[in-house]
């Protein structure tokens, strides 16, 4: 079988390029049948060994592929704190300083987890976060995990915290975001928590929610930003928030993600799939700037002819938003990945339904916003069952290069790039340098490309490297 080592998918307009990796093929030593986590360039998730055991895995997204993974826990292993009691549930991870968090529990079925563990690379054994057993454990699920601890959707009633939003700290603190018995300052209360999701970034936990809003006199769907430095809770999104360019109010909330400056989500206004308008948005944190990035109808890039039939999850990072989107292939819907970077406004295909993967094609690519960090993200692949005769899981790394920063203008002397570094990025450069236009900013004597607000000497060094370099 034929295994795709890399593939790199250029965008013309701006120089920017996919960059794809197969991690683990479907006949690896695991099946990736997660949705994966990654942070740091370590990448997790729950999958199934070749005798089908289930286990939590982790490895690096630099390994070669079909490197075998490190098993964090599999069926059968002891639960830490609880002799006599063996793993035979796990759920879904994740990642944070190269630790995996996971709950699990003892027996399969509609009980809560016994309890919340973490294990890394170097250390043998699983630590135990929180332990239900032993009463100070909550009901986690959907957990995502950052800098103070782990982001949860709380769906028991533990330590007087009803079913909402919670986070769990390191230093095992339970503090409820919102609960049914602690609502929001402004009076908004939990309606449900069904399908709520959460996402933690930078001083940010951003979670969506079915709530009562006082002042809208009404319950429905809602997005959120708490801010952990200063304890207060910001309103992105609500049933009365207007979709920019439709007219429309949003009626649904449903995936959300955080990189602790922005806020991206994906929403619509009736039913996401038949009938209404599915959008991906974006905010600042503070609910400022509402715009929404793609919708139902647009084209999709790479597949000439097709139009986005529905969007769904969304993921945002280092300035890029990642969101899968489907077309119609007559009564079938078709899933695919795309990534869209805010500095240039361009929407680049990372994995459509007609690539060609690990040699199957017809792959339907899903992500969760846990599998994006900076550029990066680990993506689980699969193709129809009919193909082989079983199901083809494939694991993906891909990672979105910046643009060239040498490549300023396309001769028409407007700042318009062209994929190409010529003279004519030269003469524009010089023209803004001499003038001290903001376009010639683009270092700050670091060498890392990064503005600092001031045109100096240390543009013109960045500049002259790039052109050289020819990006």
């Amino acid at each position: 079988m034929g295994i795709l080592a890399l593939t790199i998918l250029a965008s013309p307009a701006q120089g920017q390029t996919v960059i794809r990796r197969v991690l683990q093929t479907n006949d690896g030593p695991i099946r990736a049948v997660s949705l994966p986590s990654l942070h740091n360039g370590i990448v997790a998730g729950y999958g199934l060994v070749q005798n089908f055991s289930a286990v939590i895995y982790a490895g690096r997204i630099d390994d070669p592929t079909n490197t075998p993974p490190h098993i964090v826990v599999a069926d059968g292993d002891p639960v830490p704190n609880n002799p006599g009691r063996f793993f035979g549930s796990m759920r879904i991870p994740t990642v944070w300083n190269n630790a995996v968090y996971f709950s699990g529990r003892a027996t399969s079925g509609t009980n809560p987890p016994d309890g919340l563990y973490a294990g890394t690379f170097a250390t043998p054994g699983l630590a135990v976060v929180s332990d239900r057993l032993n009463g100070n454990g909550p009901w986690i699920d959907g957990p995502f995990a950052g800098a103070l601890g782990v982001a949860f959707v709380n769906q028991g009633i533990t330590s007087g915290t009803g079913a909402g939003i919670s986070l769990y700290t390191f230093d095992q603190q339970l503090i409820p975001l919102v609960s049914y018995d602690q609502p929001l300052a402004d009076g908004t209360q939990v309606s449900s928590t069904s399908s709520s999701s959460v996402a933690y970034g930078g001083n940010t936990i951003a979670y969506t929610m079915r709530a009562g809003f006082p002042d809208l006199n009404a319950a429905g769907y809602g997005a959120f930003a708490f801010d952990t430095a200063t304890g207060q809770t910001v309103r992105i999104a609500s049933m009365a928030t207007t979709i920019p360019g439709d007219g429309r109010t949003i009626d649904i909330v449903g995936s959300i993600d955080t990189d602790g400056e922005l806020v991206a989500i994906g929403a619509g206004n009736g039913h996401l799939y038949f009938g209404g308008i599915a959008v991906v948005c974006v905010a600042n944190v503070d609910g400022s700037n509402f715009r929404v990035i793609a919708r139902t109808g647009d084209p999709m890039p790479g597949l000439p002819g097709r139009t986005m039939f529905s969007v769904g999850r969304v993921a945002v990072d280092d300035g890029v938003v990642w969101f899968n989107a489907t077309y119609r292939d007559g009564a079938n819907e078709r899933q695919n990945l795309f990534a869209h970077d805010l500095a240039t406004g361009t929407t680049l295909p990372v994995v459509l339904y007609t690539d060609t993967i690990n040699g199957v094609t017809e792959n339907t690519p899903w992500f969760h916003a846990q599998g994006v960090h900076g550029r990066h993200a680990v993506i689980e692949c699969n193709a129809p069952t009919a193909t082989m005769g079983v199901s083809i899981l494939t694991l993906v790394h891909a990672h979105i290069t910046p643009p060239c920063t040498a490549d300023l203008d396309n001769g028409s002397g407007t700042g318009a790039s062209d994929g190409a570094v010529t003279i004519d990025d030269l003469l524009f450069f010089l023209n803004s340098f001499e003038t001290g236009a903001v376009s010639a900013d683009l270092d700050n004597g670091t060498s890392t490309g990064t503005p600092d607000g001031a045109v100096t000497i240390d543009d013109l060094l960045f500049f002259l490297v790039r052109f050289e370099a020819g990006c």
